[in-house]
């Protein structure tokens, strides 16, 4: 559902989808990366660039962080 709302630009929504998912798989690496590119493709309103980068930044070095990545 949350990639349904990256789709249509729906920063809010897909950000709350994206985080009950991580709360309910912690452990799951695609959500950092659903999260990353979130911040990184979509501009929230509330956050300035540089936030913006940096929390798509985090995103990815914890996606990447994870040792079963391929």
């Amino acid at each position: 559902l949350a990639n349904a709302y990256v789709a249509n630009k729906k920063f809010e929504e897909a950000k709350a989808f994206y985080l009950k998912a991580k709360e309910l798989k912690p452990d799951d690496k695609d959500i950092d990366f659903n999260l990353a590119l979130l911040y990184y493709e979509l501009k929230p309103e509330n956050l300035s660039e540089m936030e913006r980068l940096k929390t798509a930044e985090n995103y990815f070095r914890s996606y990447l962080d994870q040792k079963d990545i391929a």
